[in-house]
């Protein structure tokens, strides 16, 4: 799928530089041409203090929630994204905040900040958490695009998969080439899967960067799937397709992307409709 190419959420952000939810919120068909995105994602980085223990975060989120459910809170879901097999000196994992829009995000850091929340958060679970709250530095903010909507019962099974890439687009190339590319040839063919049961689990967005970033970014490409052995298997069946290799070599031509980064996802928020 364009599982080899594109792979957020997210760590684009990475290149420059919470009672718990079952599943994602569910995202809708686009069918302009330019469609509008589906939702606003802020990632923090988080780092885990000398007292972080499975417990001692489950505690800390437990709290968190509580803080939200006191307050009028914009948050559509939350999630956290652990690194696996790989990670990077400047967070342990990440948190993605799903917002309806822009606008709900900020009111929604207002609220927070005037709260005092993160403060009682801190002096209650001391040395457990951190999380970013400085724009552009440790809190990222995108735009968030999709066709698809999320496979039934998608995240009721945790930990769920997700892969990022973070992709630039090639000399003379733009937005409408990858729509083309994408409405003409992916979409089709993962709809054909679907139907034929070759990809049950899998779904994507597409992300457009809202921060400055030291390095080169137009967008990143997010893969969801039930989990790393579901991407593993269907990858796999996509990849080693004639349709598959096709498709990537139509990419190939519109886009340049990073390597895949590969996380287990968790939710950490229900969306208030769940």
């Amino acid at each position: 799928m364009y599982f080899r190419i594109f792979g957020l959420v997210i760590a684009g952000f990475m290149i420059s530089g919470c009672s718990k939810p079952e599943k994602p919120a569910e995202v809708a068909i686009a069918a302009e041409d330019a469609p509008a995105p589906v939702a606003y994602y802020e990632y923090l980085w988080c780092q885990r203090g000398e007292n972080w223990s499975m417990d001692a975060a489950q505690s800390y989120v437990d709290d968190w929630n509580a803080e939200l459910d006191a307050m009028d809170d914009t948050l559509e879901g939350a999630f956290v994204y652990v690194p696996r097999g790989w990670e990077d000196e400047r967070f342990d994992t990440y948190w993605a905040l799903r917002f309806s829009d822009k606008a709900s995000s900020e009111q929604g850091w207002v609220t927070w900040l005037e709260s005092g929340a993160n403060d009682r958060l801190q002096e209650n679970h001391p040395g457990v958490l951190e999380c970013g709250d400085e724009i552009g530095v440790n809190r990222f903010g995108w735009d968030l695009y999709s066709l698809m909507e999320i496979p039934s019962g998608f995240g009721d099974n945790e930990p769920y998969f997700v892969q990022s890439r973070f992709c630039t687009f090639n000399e003379g190339k733009n937005r409408k080439d990858l729509r083309e590319v994408v409405r003409g040839q992916f979409l089709p063919e993962i709809q054909a899967g679907k139907q034929a049961g070759t990809y049950p689990s899998y779904w994507f967005m597409v992300g457009v960067p809202d921060f400055e970033s030291t390095q080169p970014i137009d967008f990143v490409w997010i893969d969801y799937f039930d989990g790393a052995e579901a991407a593993e298997t269907e990858s796999g069946i996509y990849e080693s397709s004639e349709e598959g290799q096709a498709i990537q070599s139509a990419f190939d031509a519109v886009t340049t992307c990073s390597e895949a980064l590969p996380y287990d996802a968790y939710a950490l928020r229900r969306p208030a409709d769940s």
